[in-house]
């Protein structure tokens, strides 16, 4: 004696379904995502960060909220880094939408972050295709990899010249002048304009500020 179970297509078709449901159990929610790509970006910032600089990872606040990463330059300058896995443009006009939370939210959180830590608020959009740098409301943003995030905040700290023509250089009070030679290169070729325009009209004013302090700290030491 048999039983019939089902004809060969409703049984494909319940197959099917039960793969569909086991794919959407298996991925990831948006949350967990986010939180996959805020643990990635820090790990790869970490790997690439200069020995000189400081890093640290998933600080909670005592008044609420947290910070993805808090980077301190060799000159004390502070830095509060908020990871974001969306890629989209922040925009502090723009509705919540199907978001958990709008732009000028996320915006108003790292300021308050940064305000407690008395650092720079930056928000990095590591998944970005693109790559810029520009200050939106009281927040830098920053759209592109690790690399570009260094480089950035290296030259946004150096923007204002401070510090004595040896910490701008960056060599040495006993520096000899091949030494100094040879930072001003190095220096020049790093934070040129022309090589940073791709980042936004605003970091690339900062590199011009940048370049306009290497060259008078290089001119006070060899001038």
């Amino acid at each position: 004696m048999s039983t019939v179970i089902g004809k060969a297509d409703d049984l494909a078709e319940q197959l099917q379904g039960w793969s569909e449901m086991r794919r959407n159990l298996e991925q990831p929610s948006p949350a967990d995502l986010g939180r996959q790509v805020e643990v990635e970006a820090v790990q790869e910032l970490h790997n690439l960060m200069p020995l000189e600089w400081e890093m640290i990872p998933n600080l909670l606040l005592a008044s609420g909220g947290d910070a993805d990463a808090i980077l301190v330059s060799p000159v004390g300058e502070k830095y509060v880094v908020d990871v974001k896995a969306r890629t989209d443009r922040m925009d502090l006009g723009a509705p919540r939408g199907d978001r958990v939370k709008s732009w000028r939210e996320l915006h108003d959180q790292v300021r308050h972050a940064a305000r407690q830590l008395r650092g720079v608020p930056v928000v990095w959009q590591p998944r970005a295709r693109d790559t810029d740098f520009s200050l939106i409301g009281e927040v830098w943003c920053l759209r592109g990899g690790a690399t570009e995030l260094l480089e950035a905040l290296e030259t946004l700290g150096g923007a204002d010249g401070g510090g004595g023509p040896h910490e701008v250089l960056g060599v040495a009070p006993d520096a000899s002048p091949e030494e100094i030679r040879a930072a001003y290169r190095e220096l020049a070729k790093r934070y040129h304009p022309d090589r940073v325009g791709h980042l936004g009209p605003e970091f690339r004013q900062l590199a011009e500020r940048r370049m306009k302090a290497i060259n008078a700290a290089y001119q006070k030491l060899v001038g």
